[in-house]
């Protein structure tokens, strides 16, 4: 990944945070989001995913969306912590991860009624309709093919964060 002044890594090398004051000049095209229609400068978002080339990905859909909090991990056992202390808007989590898979994570999260209520959307690179059917009976608010589409991120994301929790 790229390092910026506007990327830190953490003491354990897992987690990063991404914190956006203008949109980055390379990315201010057309992105199929209207200025009015922007997703909330004061949501936090939670990435897990252990490529971090997909984390970065979003990262710059985000903030050419003019996106302001985008907390992002590699380890999916870092997943819940993270959830508990930032409590997120909502969750892009992978499906695909080694130490513990995308759905054990979803399940954790709905078992746990203080994170139970955080929107989660899968993000897999697998075109398996029962994984699909698997997360959505395990309470996930959406699903994502890999490679994610920006248009297809942000409208998801806006309509998960206009919902009522």
């Amino acid at each position: 990944m790229p390092n910026s002044s506007n990327t830190h890594l953490s003491p354990d090398g897992c987690a990063l945070a991404i914190a956006q004051s203008s949109i980055d000049a390379n990315l201010a095209g057309d992105n199929g989001v209207a200025t009015g229609d922007a997703l909330p400068a004061g949501a936090t978002i939670l990435m897990v995913d252990d490529e971090k080339l997909n984390s970065y990905v979003v990262a710059q859909y985000l903030k050419a969306a003019g996106y302001r909090a985008l907390v992002q991990t590699t380890d999916p056992l870092e997943t819940l912590s993270l959830a508990a202390r930032l409590r997120p808007d909502a969750i892009l989590l992978d499906i695909e991860m080694p130490r513990m898979n995308g759905l054990e994570v979803l399940r954790r999260i709905g078992a746990d009624p203080t994170l139970a209520t955080i929107p989660v959307v899968i993000i897999s690179a697998a075109d398996d309709e029962d994984v699909e059917a698997q997360a959505r009976k395990l309470g996930a608010s959406g699903f994502l093919h890999k490679p994610i589409l920006k248009d297809d991120l942000l409208a998801l994301l806006q309509s998960i964060l206009a919902r009522p929790n």
